[in-house]
């Protein structure tokens, strides 16, 4: 059915066509939806709804152009919205355009002194781009306005992530080495990371950890290798999953970020997919496996105790763990400055004695461009 036989007869007034754009956005039928937001502001050149909503549409599908040519005409129409401020910095931020970034973030700002998020999205563009001490700065400001709102209202949910992946990246700057991620934090970065991931992570940062893993395994133990069951832990958007498909009988999938799933469910690599925490579920899973594959996992947990006791837990005999780390020298982990966490060999090598695994083979690599790190092959033992 086309939107104008669901429309009323009054085809002069843009609300409805706004009204109908977002219920075919919310069904994903964004072609309908943009036709209605185009109509709208034909009516009417200044409909905030349908520039602010076309906006939101093409950042959605990654037309970044598109989206912020028409953000940019929200904050034209009106200059004090906040929230559209914001959001064209992180369109820019995305782009590298750190420039642009930092004026938006600071316009909302002067707008709303008080909105955490573009003080926290201003600090965490200042980390990326290695100036510490502003970002200390933005993210010590977020952490005293998450402060602040949670003495009025203790139980709102999304001050509550927010004030946790503040304080994660914080301590990523002023040097505190903290056991894990937290999950909220994991969970929004991938979530946002998630329609620019495969591009950014292989073509920009060249990215090539699941194929040499892989490379490393079956030279290893032969290329005839076949597993019955493997789980891919922090399976994202299925990158390791379309490498180690063709030699897994069954594949599971695990991830934080139902945005990451969502492209890897539309990618048909895995029997099953799962959003939950890992280690949460490898302790209620039943299922035993063959194969463990980790790439970029181990880089958002420090303590890696946890995780390699439920592999163990969790593996049939002579179960093979492949993963990637970066690499630390001296201490067992730390939290580096970009809030990941690197891994020392011998922290590796200690973790899986105590947990009955074999180290097969050991590759010193770059596992991204200018990024130190190491394969790992191990197996447990008979």
């Amino acid at each position: 059915m086309s939107y104008q036989k669901i429309l009323p007869d009054d085809l002069e007034d843009p609300n409805l066509y706004t009204k109908q754009g977002k219920l075919y956005q919310e069904s994903g039928n964004f072609e309908a939806a943009i036709t209605c937001y185009e109509n709208a502001i034909r009516i009417n050149a200044d409909d905030i709804d349908a520039h602010y909503e076309l906006g939101h549409l093409y950042r959605a599908v990654g037309e970044y152009q598109q989206s912020i040519f028409f953000y940019s005409n929200v904050t034209r129409i009106d200059p004090n919205q906040v929230e559209v401020h914001n959001e064209l910095g992180k369109l820019y931020q995305e782009l590298g355009d750190s420039e642009k970034a930092i004026t938006c973030y600071r316009s909302a700002i002067q707008i709303d002194s008080k909105y955490m998020k573009a003080h926290y999205n201003l600090g965490h563009l200042y980390q990326s781009i290695g100036q510490r001490e502003k970002a200390i700065n933005s993210y010590q400001v977020t952490l005293d306005l998450c402060d602040d709102a949670l003495a009025l209202e203790p139980n709102d949910e999304k001050v509550y992530r927010l004030r946790q992946s503040t304080a994660h990246l914080l301590n990523s700057q002023v040097r505190i080495t903290t056991k894990t991620a937290p999950p909220h934090y994991v969970q929004g970065l991938f979530d946002e990371y998630a329609n620019r991931f495969d591009y950014h992570l292989v073509e920009i940062l060249d990215y090539k950890v699941p194929q040499s893993l892989k490379e490393t395994l079956t030279s290893q133990l032969g290329h005839d290798l076949i597993f019955d069951v493997g789980i891919d832990l922090g399976c994202g958007t299925g990158l390791s999953g379309q490498v180690f498909r063709p030699i897994c009988k069954q594949l599971v999938g695990i991830d934080l970020s139902t945005k990451m799933l969502e492209i890897a469910k539309g990618k048909n690599i895995y029997d099953t997919v799962e959003n939950s925490e890992i280690n949460i579920y490898l302790e209620q899973s039943s299922e035993k496996y063959d194969l463990f594959i980790a790439t970029d996992l181990l880089i958002y947990i420090g303590d890696l105790k946890m995780l390699f006791s439920n592999i163990s837990k969790a593996s049939n005999q002579k179960g093979i763990f492949v993963f990637s780390t970066e690499l630390v020298q001296e201490v067992d982990y730390s939290l580096t400055t970009q809030g990941r966490y690197a891994h020392s060999e011998n922290y590796i090598r200690k973790l899986a004695q105590q947990n009955k695994f074999n180290i097969l083979n050991i590759v010193n690599t770059a596992i991204r461009t200018e990024i130190s790190g190491q394969l790992f092959i191990i197996q447990l033992e008979c």
